[in-house]
């Protein structure tokens, strides 16, 4: 999990969804190959299926761009 700078954090103020968010953000960046929805929820312990949505909302908001969408 990731906390604020200071180490503390309020009870019931962890925000789930951003710190997936950001697990996923994280591992496409450590990975400039690029990495299938298969492989990102391995390396979370998520479903495909969860990454895949994880990965639309992410492009929604701007915050990613697919460059190739492959189909197994």
């Amino acid at each position: 999990m990731t906390y604020p700078a200071n180490g503390h954090h309020a009870a019931g103020s962890i925000d789930y969804w951003g710190e997936l968010d950001g697990d996923v953000l994280r591992l496409l960046a450590e990975c400039p190959q690029g990495l299938s929805c298969q492989e990102i929820g391995h390396k979370l312990g998520l479903s495909e299926d969860a990454v895949r949505s994880i990965v639309a909302m992410l492009a929604q908001d701007g915050r990613l761009r697919m460059h190739c969408v492959a189909q197994a």
